[in-house]
């Protein structure tokens, strides 16, 4: 394999992983956005601070998938879904000419999608804590 063909595919590579977080993003949001429709027909009765957590978390999940799809377009970067089954499921990624197939687990891709699910909910964990018993006003214990 030539120099310039390795460092084509060591850049690849690269940004393989720009795509693949791009694609897993993108799922995590499908799937926040089912379960909040789930809670909308759901028989709980205090809902509003489910909504609040879940529009919180949909809002950052699109504005990483906003950066990378950004990441991806200044890359001259694109990804493409060709085919799926009960098992894998094959992406093709396409970076200044060249072409690279990827196949997915589909187990695997629900593993990615959880992490960057749990990445989101720590996030948004980490900006806004409540307040300990300790930490409120008088008037509002």
């Amino acid at each position: 394999m030539g120099t310039n063909v390795l460092t084509k595919v060591m850049k690849m590579n690269e940004y393989e992983k720009i795509a693949s977080r791009y694609l897993f993003t993108d799922m995590a949001i499908k799937n926040l956005e089912l379960d909040r429709q789930h809670l909308e027909n759901s028989p709980c009765k205090i809902k509003d601070p489910y909504f609040q957590m879940f529009d919180q978390l949909i809002s950052t999940a699109i504005k990483e998938r906003k950066r990378l799809k950004q990441l991806m377009y200044q890359h001259k970067l694109q990804v493409e879904r060709i085919a799926s089954d009960r098992l894998f499921t094959t992406y093709k990624y396409y970076l200044n000419g060249y072409v690279h197939e990827v196949n997915f687990f589909n187990p695997m891709i629900k593993k990615y999608v959880e992490g960057i699910m749990k990445e989101i909910f720590s996030s948004i964990m980490n900006r806004k804590k409540p307040p300990t018993q300790a930490e409120q006003k008088p008037s509002e214990q």
